[in-house]
């Protein structure tokens, strides 16, 4: 059975760095070979969680996450999910105008915890 974690902020700093990799396109696919890499990077940052469940931040995942970074992204020209959690806005408000400190981040949690 599938549980549900919070998102750390580790797993919203990455995501929102695929976000703006992907400069904010509607052209991602479904679900985007990118999707599934960070699938097993977070799987990889949490191990214990994805050995309890199997669809532990799976692609779909994923995408809705970036799906909540457009709502909050005003230079995205359509409709995001809107219902994000407060720490979706926290990450976004922390990193949107400041991509070198997001660029550090993702640095030192890959170094750190990815391999």
């Amino acid at each position: 059975m599938s549980r549900r974690y919070p998102w750390s902020r580790e797993e919203n700093i990455l995501a929102l760095d695929l976000y703006f990799q992907s400069n904010r396109t509607r052209d991602l696919k479904r679900i985007d070979p990118k999707f599934t890499k960070l699938s097993k990077d977070f799987r990889q940052l949490y191990p214990d969680r994805a050995k309890q469940d199997k669809e532990y931040r799976n692609p779909t995942s994923i995408r809705l996450r970036l799906d909540n970074f457009k709502a909050l992204d005003p230079d995205w020209p359509w409709v995001g999910l809107k219902n994000y959690p407060k720490s979706c806005e926290a990450i976004f408000n922390e990193f949107s105008e400041n991509r070198d400190g997001l660029k550090r981040a993702v640095d030192s949690i890959r170094s750190d915890v990815i391999r």
